[in-house]
């Protein structure tokens, strides 16, 4: 039997930790405890599932939602994405396995936040996602992506080069509410292709920086640059779109910016420069105005 001064040597304080660690080790396992065993991995399965349904003209479809408790997250198998979402045609994007890993509660739009984890052609792709009674906000995050593996599903959309990209989006009611969209590259290419007619080679375009924000229903271009001093092509533009609620391509544009081409481009295609005469110029760089809508823009000189 333990004596009286054996019992008074027992220490009971907890081990040596800071508050904080404690209080968060503590918050934890509460959410855990609460995504494992009350029907809330149900409720969070049901309104990913509405929300999925929801986006109109973009039918996702998948073949199951499952519960891993480990880490506690929902992985969403066999995730389909039509091209309809893109306003194209052809076969859809398939997602293999969605990982979303439980991160606790928003405000904004309330309901549950995920971090979410996926591929898209071997391409990795992270952003946190709330699947919100009002809504789903989607927030994107310094993700490098690999334009040949990401636009292989997009074979009318010629570019390459490794981008990075940082984006917020937020739907109500099934509805684009906010974006803002920042990308950015240091070797950004062109490939060979025909645009409006004419037949271009490769292009090494390099530096690339792309800023856009929603608001009120018109997409605010804050900066669209191009081209460095070794591209055979260089251009800033800025301006607005005023976006079609239904119809994007009659989305109507507000744009102003120049652009500037190398003595070697313009010897090689010189039917561009012949077209671009129309055009006021400033030092090397043609002065352009672009209105009309996004699928019929009407180029104009800006004076």
């Amino acid at each position: 039997m333990s004596s009286d001064n054996e019992l008074e040597e027992i220490d009971y304080e907890l081990p040596n930790a800071s508050k904080s660690k404690w209080i968060a080790g503590i918050l934890g396992i509460l959410l855990v405890s609460i995504f494992l065993y009350f029907p809330i991995s149900y409720k969070i399965k049901s309104l990913l599932r509405t929300n999925i349904s929801k986006i109109p003209g973009c039918p996702l479809k998948y073949k199951s939602i499952s519960t891993e408790l480990f880490l506690p997250k929902l992985i969403i198998d066999g995730l389909s994405i039509p091209m309809s979402c893109f306003k194209q045609y052809g076969q859809p994007i398939k997602l293999n396995k969605t990982y979303l890993y439980f991160r606790g509660f928003s405000f904004s739009p309330f309901g549950p936040h995920f971090k979410l984890e996926t591929e898209i052609n071997k391409n990795p792709i992270s952003a946190y996602l709330t699947a919100g009674i009002g809504g789903v906000a989607l927030n994107m995050r310094e993700n490098k992506l690999d334009l040949d593996k990401v636009l292989k599903s997009f074979p009318k959309v010629k570019f390459s080069g490794i981008v990075e990209v940082d984006a917020l989006v937020r739907l109500k009611s099934g509805k684009l509410n906010d974006l803002k969209l920042n990308i950015r590259s240091k070797n950004f290419m062109l490939p060979a292709q025909s645009i409006q007619g004419f037949t271009l080679g490769n292009m090494k375009i390099n530096d690339l920086l792309i800023q856009t924000q929603m608001t009120d229903n018109k997409l605010n271009i804050k900066d669209i640059i191009l081209g460095d001093t070794d591209s055979p092509i260089r251009a800033k533009f800025n301006g607005d779109i005023k976006m079609h609620a239904k119809n994007i391509k009659m989305s109507t544009l507000n744009v102003k910016g120049e652009v500037a081409f190398s003595q070697v481009f313009l010897d090689k295609y010189m039917i561009i420069g012949m077209f671009m005469k129309k055009y006021d110029k400033k030092d090397e760089f043609y002065q352009l105005k672009i209105g009309g809508t996004i699928g019929k823009p009407n180029p104009t000189s800006a004076r």
